[in-house]
């Protein structure tokens, strides 16, 4: 009994290092590699079919434009201002997508 307990014991060992051996590139990738939350910018003031939404001077007309382009782990900053749509509820389910929601230059 000692003897395969010894042998099971050993392959045990060798299937934790070989699994090591084929997720070690996929730890290092993601360790590396790092997905940069993005921050996009909302002011109702602006109206350029131009903007990108990723600053303050660019920033987007409506909050469902970046609503569009966010993503989770995002935030998008709303500049204070007349907004036609139902801001109240989109920013609910913006919250509700993992998408953080704030107010800037009040």
């Amino acid at each position: 009994m000692r003897r395969e307990f010894k042998q099971s014991e050993t392959l045990r060992r060798a299937s934790s290092v070989s699994l090591l051996r084929l997720l070690a590139p996929w730890i290092i990738f993601a360790s590396v590699y790092r997905v940069q939350a993005m921050i996009w910018y909302v002011n109702s003031k602006l109206n350029s079919g131009t903007s990108d939404g990723r600053s303050l001077r660019t920033a987007f007309a409506s909050l469902q434009q970046a609503l569009d382009h966010a993503k989770a782990g995002d935030t998008i900053l709303i500049a204070p201002g007349a907004y036609d749509q139902d801001l109240a509820a989109r920013v609910s389910a913006a919250r509700g997508a993992n998408i953080t929601v704030a107010v800037v230059g009040a």
